[in-house]
């Protein structure tokens, strides 16, 4: 008996820890086209002032040298992060944008959507469900992320949504700041 519970044990925990990642909670729609329609130019470009107007609302987060990464909390969006990279080559920008999607986007072809093509392309996510820790049995949290990550040129922009609502993405909305952005 004392051999059958020490084998139903271990077993219990590969099982739970085998079903634990996160549950796929439903498609994004994404309207993508005012950053994917957006013509940046980035040749030439060394710093992030040269494409991003000091006016627009990411003006107080851009760094005067020629900083690799800019990173900004964007809660008044609906909550969740940005992140733009500005990278020396279109191909050194293209890997990290594929490296994003497979990395950030839970590494299943069939749960990302693709589009465009090598410098001027994206990524994004179906809307994933958190579960808790093993200890709780993997239960969904009722907690939602969602990716999306673009490739302008040289620029890698990749937007991380966390919510309590399965509805609340305002990803669209946060798009349509980050092209307004841009010159």
């Amino acid at each position: 008996m004392k051999t059958r519970i020490l084998l139903f044990v271990p077993l219990l925990s590969i099982l739970l820890v085998g079903c634990c990642g996160e549950i796929k909670a439903g498609e994004q729609n994404v309207n993508v086209s005012p950053l994917y329609d957006l013509g940046i130019e980035t040749a030439g470009v060394k710093t992030f002032s040269d494409v991003i107007n000091i006016d627009s609302f990411l003006g107080d987060y851009i760094p005067d040298n020629s900083v690799y990464r800019v990173y900004r909390d964007i809660s008044e969006l609906g909550g969740g992060t940005l992140s733009i990279g500005l990278l020396n080559t279109i191909q050194q920008a293209h890997r990290e944008f594929a490296s994003a999607c497979a990395h950030l986007l839970y590494k299943k072809q069939g749960d990302i959507i693709y589009g465009g093509e090598t410098g001027n392309q994206y990524c994004f996510s179906y809307i994933r469900e958190m579960r808790s820790s093993t200890e709780s049995f993997c239960r969904p949290t009722g907690e939602y992320t969602s990716y999306a990550v673009f490739q302008k040129d040289r620029l890698v922009i990749e937007f991380r949504y966390y919510s309590d609502r399965l509805d609340s993405s305002n990803l669209d909305e946060a798009i349509v700041k980050v092209s307004e952005a841009f010159k």
